[in-house]
């Protein structure tokens, strides 16, 4: 059994306890906060422990996302200009184009795009 697993089998021992005695008494007896103890509470379907495993905070998405369109623009100023020039090279054509975002904007950008790891291999 891993430790994901054994968590929300401990998990559950801490939900069945705090509804047999209180959840105050079952945070106190397993030493976790009573705010836990609630949320797991909330989240338990009464049926087994795969309700209260631990769930991806990741974001859905992101509000600021560069578009599609702006990832094209970076990544035809990176061929044309990085080589010689660098990110500040590729930053003024991308500008000069319309780009509106920041410098370190579009170099996280590129290095996702993986733009720069092509060049050095």
């Amino acid at each position: 059994m891993n430790i994901i697993s054994q968590e929300a089998r401990k998990r559950q021992a801490v939900i069945k306890l705090a509804r047999k005695k209180g959840k105050s008494f079952a945070a106190q007896k397993y030493g976790v906060s009573l705010s836990s103890v609630k949320r797991w509470d909330k989240r338990y379907d009464g049926k087994d422990w795969h309700s209260l495993l631990e769930r991806s905070h990741r974001p859905h998405s992101h509000p600021r996302q560069h578009t599609e369109a702006e990832e094209m623009l970076i990544s035809k100023a990176f061929w044309k200009k990085y080589e010689r020039y660098g990110w500040d090279g590729v930053y003024a054509e991308a500008k000069a184009n319309g780009y509106t975002r920041s410098l370190s904007g579009m170099i996280h950008a590129a290095k996702r795009l993986d733009l720069a790891g092509k060049i050095e291999r």
